[in-house]
């Protein structure tokens, strides 16, 4: 019977701590994901800028 009061007392931290430990790697993972993109995004955005400007593309 112990056993079972711990478990139950213990349950809410453990899913409030694997919520959050889930959210930190989310986060992270689309902070990182998001900085990858980044480049790629403006080397086309600068590549476009000087093709509208009627330069030839060698």
């Amino acid at each position: 019977m112990k056993l079972k009061t711990i478990f139950i007392e213990w349950l809410p931290i453990g899913v409030t701590v694997s919520f959050l430990a889930v959210m930190a790697y989310g986060l992270v993972q689309q902070t990182i994901r998001l900085s990858v993109n980044s480049e790629p995004a403006q080397i086309a955005n600068d590549v476009a800028s000087v093709l509208s400007q009627g330069v030839e593309p060698s």
